[in-house]
């Protein structure tokens, strides 16, 4: 069982996040443009464009950019001189159409194999690994963990558009109606609504949006996790090809940054003690 592990990262990110809390402008206004100053101008732009995630990275109106994977991009322009890293969140759409039309060059905390080979991104060094995990009620009448040694006939929450490899990667919802007793939902945090109603027997959820979930005493003491993926990948920044910056160059920030520990503290916050 799960509830030992979770209460230790709970008060370990718990900790953590109020770190970031106490850093989260720092990092965010170095995200932006930074003051015009000689050697601001001397750096070489660099435009590191996302949607939202949840709590990772979000902007509430015309606020600052906030969130652990912001505070990163702030640390990246803290630790050389050579790049300027400007931080930008658009709707999901128009990140493919920026990227496309050469209008984004960095695609913080992801992976190619969530994206379009059309979009011509390459994967830097890997920050970390991460993955999707089944969640369901710890009084589910299939006998707790149980749950999770078949899915077969089960009742099944995910987000609309996500590959899954339980749906056969296929985010098709179409294709996973006819096969799949499925509900599919427009978040993360919605599946886990879900399944903490008891409306579906299992949920599929990311390992960095249960780190945040799991805060929760109610969420911890009512939902278990599955001991292993539905899917497992390697996430990292995804730099586009002609860009102003190659993937060289990247791995040389990213090295900076696992010597000075952000990186650890960035996977501490996205991933669980297993």
């Amino acid at each position: 069982m799960w509830p030992m592990l979770h209460d230790q990262q709970a008060c370990t990110n718990a900790q953590l996040g109020h770190t970031y809390r106490r850093q989260w402008v720092l990092g965010a206004c170095a995200c932006l443009v930074a003051p015009n100053t000689s050697a601001q101008a001397a750096r070489q732009r660099v435009r590191v464009v996302s949607e939202s995630w949840a709590w990772l990275i979000e902007q509430v109106g015309k606020g600052p950019v906030r969130g652990p994977i912001a505070d990163f991009v702030g640390h990246m322009n803290a630790v050389q001189n050579e790049f300027a890293f400007e931080l930008q969140l658009v709707p999901r759409l128009r990140v493919n159409l920026m990227f496309e039309a050469g209008e984004a060059d960095v695609y913080p905390l992801r992976t190619v194999e969530w994206t379009a080979p059309s979009l011509r991104l390459r994967a830097t060094r890997t920050l970390l690994e991460t993955g999707d995990l089944y969640i369901a009620r710890a009084d589910n009448p299939f006998g707790g963990e149980a749950i999770f040694k078949n899915l077969n006939g089960l009742h099944l929450a995910g987000v609309r558009g996500y590959h899954y490899r339980v749906f056969d990667n296929k985010p098709d919802e179409a294709y996973i109606r006819a096969r799949f007793k499925a509900t599919l939902l427009p978040s993360n945090e919605a599946v886990i609504k879900f399944v903490m109603l008891g409306r579906a027997d299992v949920g599929i959820v990311p390992e960095a949006i249960m780190v945040q979930a799991l805060r929760d005493p109610e969420v911890r003491q009512q939902l278990i996790l599955s001991r292993h993926y539905d899917s497992r990948v390697a996430l990292s920044h995804l730099v586009r090809e002609g860009g102003p910056i190659g993937v060289a160059a990247m791995d040389h920030i990213v090295a900076q940054l696992e010597r000075s520990g952000e990186v650890a503290r960035l996977r501490s916050l996205m991933t669980l003690v297993r």
